[in-house]
């Protein structure tokens, strides 16, 4: 999927331009707008939410694919030595220093994502994992921000049909808007492809967004707590996402290794793949203003559950148009 700024002045499949108008004009730095990619034979079968539009790796030959991709089985238990930070008092500026937690009112230097800030602040705070700033950096090169990106293109359509018919074949229950969600391709605010956001939650027996069709991805709010779906599941089940036994805040490039490719996060966490999304996580990390010092180190050990983070956020208030 492109990314959402290239969106903005390109023309979606349906010939609706993409724009969210509640987005305000930036200036950003120069970047490489290569998104960070998933492959649709991971995202399948973590029965989960399948991010952002994998077409440009994929059409390059960079992104591995395929069933092998997916993650052990089970899961849910938090990767050894993982603690959670005392939190910092508000008003202070980020330390620089790995592992502690910045203030709740710190978002970096710029005001992009305002309107956003509210919900995941709340998203941080009812699923114990520090996910504010970590996802603030996803969607800002996932969706630029825009709570409709949207990709039909050829190679998303394909993804998408191509999830339906064989997540269904793995056994997957049919989701009730099957055949819309297949011709859907990707997008919202992190670039789901629209079938894995019906199974989400899945591996829990509890999946709100099944009946569903692919509009539900432009709701804020079921896009948040599918991406803190998908980052539990990354950070919980690959042992890899962490360099040494102590976490640190630079294993937030491996959990965004991880939204790429799962397979590459066990198998080879440290090659040519993670040194591009490094790359490209350091470029969105200086647009917002952000070290990765700020980001505290990947913590999953706390996850109450999925229903008990949907529910949760449910009566969440929007702040945006």
């Amino acid at each position: 999927m492109a990314n959402g700024k290239e969106q903005a002045e390109q023309k979606s499949g349906n010939g609706t331009a993409v724009k969210d108008l509640a987005v305000p004009p930036v200036q950003p730095i120069a970047r490489s707008w290569v998104p960070v990619a998933a492959t649709v034979g991971t995202i399948g079968a973590l029965a989960g939410v399948g991010y952002l539009g994998y077409s440009a790796l994929k059409q390059q030959g960079k992104l591995p694919g395929g069933p092998t991709d997916a993650p052990p089985s089970g899961g849910g238990e938090p990767a050894d030595g993982q603690t959670t930070p005392a939190p910092a008092e508000q008003g202070q500026t980020p330390s620089g220093n790995p592992g502690v937690v910045p203030p709740a009112d710190f978002w970096g230097t710029t005001e992009r994502g305002l309107q956003y800030r509210p919900l995941l602040a709340k998203l941080e705070e009812v699923t114990r994992m520090p996910v504010r700033l970590f996802l603030s950096v996803v969607t800002n090169r996932e969706a630029d921000w825009q709570r409709k990106a949207r990709n039909k293109s050829k190679v998303e359509v394909d993804a998408s049909a191509r999830a339906i018919t064989n997540g269904v074949k793995r056994g997957n229950p049919k989701p009730k808007f099957a055949d819309s969600l297949a011709q859907a391709g990707s997008g919202g605010l992190f670039g789901a492809l629209a079938p894995y956001v019906a199974w989400t939650g899945m591996d829990e027996g509890y999946m709100p967004f099944l009946d569903m069709d692919w509009t539900a991805s432009e709701d804020p709010v079921v896009a948040a707590v599918c991406a803190a779906k998908y980052y539990q599941r990354v950070v919980a089940n690959y042992p890899t996402v962490f360099a040494s036994g102590t976490p640190t805040s630079e294993d937030n490039f491996r959990v965004r290794l991880g939204w790429a490719s799962p397979a590459t996060l066990k198998d080879d966490p440290a090659g040519k793949l993670f040194t591009a999304v490094r790359g490209r996580m350091e470029e969105d990390l200086a647009e917002l203003g952000l070290k990765i010092t700020d980001l505290p180190p990947p913590n999953a050990s706390r996850w109450p559950g999925f229903k008990v983070v949907h529910e949760a956020m449910k009566s969440f208030v929007p702040t945006w148009k």
